[in-house]
């Protein structure tokens, strides 16, 4: 896992994603931002969108109700995600202003900054065996994607 893997992919949510979920909410009476990365690990994804809201809201964060939650199966991954404490090759597609801005050097770490952390919830989750009803404005489940494979009918398989 490494925060802004695939920074392509990134680059769009940033780019086109983030901005069109902003301006359907803009002229909300309640402008809230819900997004649900479903197989979270241990949250470099669910941060990465947190880092991304941010620079792109600017001073306007304060005016959106942000809720950015992780859910996985994996508690020990989520105690994880929730100390936001990572090690310096996580952070490899992670340039040197992002890592001044959005983290704090503990020693050999790095922990996410409680702007961040307070922006964000993790939670367990099952994914086959748990509905999960809330509305949210955009959902990512690469991390859990990576695990399906496709069969030669054409039928994807966990």
């Amino acid at each position: 896992m490494s925060f802004f893997r695939n920074p392509e992919t990134f680059r769009v949510i940033e780019k086109e994603v983030i901005p069109f979920l902003i301006k359907s909410r803009s002229d909300s009476l309640i402008r809230s931002i819900r997004i649900w990365s479903a197989g979270c690990a241990t949250g470099e994804e669910v941060y990465s969108l947190a880092i991304l809201l941010h620079r792109v809201l600017g001073k306007d964060l304060d005016r959106y109700r942000i809720s950015i939650i992780g859910t996985d199966i994996d508690n020990l991954s989520l105690e994880k995600a929730r100390k936001g404490i990572y090690r310096e090759n996580v952070l490899k597609n992670v340039d040197i202003s992002t890592k001044e801005n959005y983290f704090v050097k503990r020693d050999e770490t790095y922990q996410i900054s409680d702007q961040l952390r307070n922006m964000v919830r993790f939670k367990r989750h099952d994914m086959i065996s748990e509905p999960y009803t809330d509305r949210f404005d955009l959902i990512i489940c690469r991390n859990v994607i990576i695990y399906f494979k496709k069969r030669n009918s054409g039928a994807v398989t966990a």
